[in-house]
């Protein structure tokens, strides 16, 4: 077991590239090594998790339903900015999988104990 904690920051809004597939294909392949894992959704990232998109409509492979089988992989520590959710008038209601909400300060002090962070 690895005791070196790990957070990815998704930043980047779904179809926009392959940010968010290469972002969460990360986060699978170190979750195969047993690290705590933090998962932060910040800014237009916070699509990625909106239910009952249709990623073949926008002409991409659907990686977004992986998320729902993130805690398969016991991933369960998964945060949106508060501020970012907010902003873009969404709630946990509208989203496809269970979320903790930080403000500003608390995803500093989240990242301040990280050992290691990928920002996609």
């Amino acid at each position: 077991m690895v005791d070196k904690a790990m957070a990815v920051i998704f930043t980047a809004p779904p179809f926009a590239g392959s940010f968010g597939r290469e972002a969460l294909d990360t986060v699978l392949a170190a979750s195969a090594y047993e690290a705590p894992l933090s998962l932060i959704f910040t800014g237009d990232a916070l699509w990625q998790l909106v239910k009952g998109q249709d990623p073949l409509q926008a002409g991409s492979k659907d990686y977004l339903s992986t998320f729902k089988a993130l805690a398969l992989y016991d991933i369960d520590a998964v945060y949106v900015s508060q501020k970012d959710l907010a902003a873009r008038q969404l709630t946990q209601d509208d989203l496809s999988i269970e979320v903790s909400k930080l403000d500003d300060q608390e995803i500093r002090e989240l990242l301040a104990t990280q050992d290691c962070i990928y920002r996609f």
